[in-house]
């Protein structure tokens, strides 16, 4: 009986769908998007260091102060960079200690620069204050 009422839900969803006012041709007329992009940081070059070597998405922060943080998860490293672009610090390093990273996956910046990073390798949360 389940089949039955399953096949007549659906049967009934696609007759809906079928009966829809709204002309064929709007759904698959083509239009131009437009958008607005302001630039906020350039980060990297030609040569770039280590930490701006980006195989797998980097996640991304700011603190109240403007300073974006990225957590570059195939190094890995959270690299602190001033409104400028320029690097200031960069936190962590691979390990299984104090203040390293197995497999960070994430992290969350606090307005006051406090940074934290899920790490799943170590299963932890690291957390550096602002001063690094």
């Amino acid at each position: 009986m389940t089949g039955r009422n399953a096949l007549r839900t659906l049967a009934l969803l696609m007759a809906a769908g079928a009966c829809s006012d709204v002309p064929d041709d709007t759904l698959n007329t083509d239009r131009p998007l437009t958008a607005d992009f302001v630039e906020v940081f350039r980060v990297g070059d030609m040569d770039p260091p280590d930490w701006a070597q980006f195989g797998t998405p980097p996640s991304l922060g700011f603190d109240g102060g403007g300073n974006l943080f990225i957590l570059n998860p195939d190094v890995p490293v959270v690299a602190v960079l001033d409104r400028d672009g320029g690097l200031v610090r960069t936190l962590g390093r691979r390990g299984e200690g104090p203040g390293e990273f197995s497999g960070p996956a994430d992290l969350y910046v606090w307005r006051d620069g406090t940074v934290a990073v899920a790490d799943r390798g170590n299963g932890t949360y690291v957390v550096f204050a602002p001063d690094g």
